[in-house]
């Protein structure tokens, strides 16, 4: 990765470029033209800036692919995420940074979301159900109050900075009005509640319409339960977390009634006399073949002295 050529020189070698094209006189075509495709009109002229957008958006290609692994990636994300501490990833690509200053990420790194930007209005992304809930809230130029982005430093410093962050993980739909301010308000207790409802108000209404709906009909996050998976050894099969519990049992010094009373406290269901026993005498048997086996290993060892 190289840094960028400074603007300065650009626009030197674009000017020296231009001077030998018009033979140090007038143009006779504007530059927009000339820089276009031949069979557009134009001259297929070389434009440097161009040049290096498009070389910074093969790297930025980079970047989506998850099959491309490299350093670079994991060092851009970081930076990313440090940017206005609103902890935003490559969701950061979302955001309008044209008016920003981010002279606080790497060089390298500005000139990639600088390129992106020269592009972005021109390229469509698909927002569905996956990445719905990891779309910024703020310098989003979809999310707009009268033309304006939203940034409420309050929210991102409360760490309310997505759209996952107002809306509920395990089922549909936005969180109530009075959680979001809850949220903002631990942080920020000084400030009026009904200035921050107020703040959270707005930004649940400037959210376009296909936002609202993609939330209110999917989940963020889907839980599973899984079942224990069970032993598979020659001895066993039994299920792994009854093992333990039994192993945990015997070890501390108790039996099926104390486990029981264990699992009743717990809401878990109980276990039956056979199947601790069962597993007792397993464990037992475990236990012996590792005795056995340490004696043996020692006693070879003793041979050998």
């Amino acid at each position: 990765m190289v840094v960028n050529i400074p603007e300065k020189y650009c626009i030197l070698l674009k000017n020296k470029c231009l001077e030998f094209l018009w033979n140090n006189k007038p143009p006779l075509v504007a530059y927009d033209v000339i820089i276009n495709k031949v069979i557009d009109g134009g001259l297929n002229f070389p434009d440097i800036m161009q040049k290096m957008y498009a070389f910074r958006l093969k790297y930025l290609s980079r970047l989506f692919d998850e099959n491309y692994c490299a350093i670079w990636k994991q060092t851009c994300l970081y930076f990313f995420s440090k940017f206005e501490n609103m902890n935003l990833r490559i969701e950061l690509l979302f955001c309008d940074l044209r008016n920003r200053k981010i002279d606080v990420l790497p060089e390298f790194y500005q000139s990639m979301i600088l390129s992106w930007q020269n592009i972005c209005e021109n390229v469509d992304i698909e927002v569905n159900s996956e990445n719905v809930f990891d779309i910024p809230l703020f310098l989003n130029p979809n999310i707009t109050n009268c033309n304006k982005m939203l940034y409420l430093k309050t929210f991102i410093q409360a760490g309310v900075c997505k759209i996952k962050d107002i809306a509920y993980e395990c089922k549909p739909g936005f969180l109530k009005e009075s959680y979001i301010q809850e949220i903002v308000s631990e942080k920020f207790p000084e400030v009026s509640e009904n200035k921050i409802l107020h703040a959270v108000r707005n930004v649940l209404e400037t959210l376009p319409d296909e936002y609202k709906v993609l939330v209110e009909a999917n989940v963020h996050q889907k839980l599973s339960f899984d079942t224990s998976p069970r032993l598979e050894t020659n001895a066993s099969r039994h299920f792994d977390v009854n093992v333990r519990a039994v192993w945990g049992a015997l070890a501390s010094g108790n039996g099926l009634a104390h486990l029981n009373e264990v699992l009743a406290t717990l809401d878990s269901p109980t276990m039956s006399q056979n199947t601790f026993t069962t597993i007792e005498n397993e464990i037992s048997q475990w236990w012996k073949d590792l005795l056995q086996e340490d004696f043996s290993q020692a006693i070879a060892e003793e041979k050998k002295k």
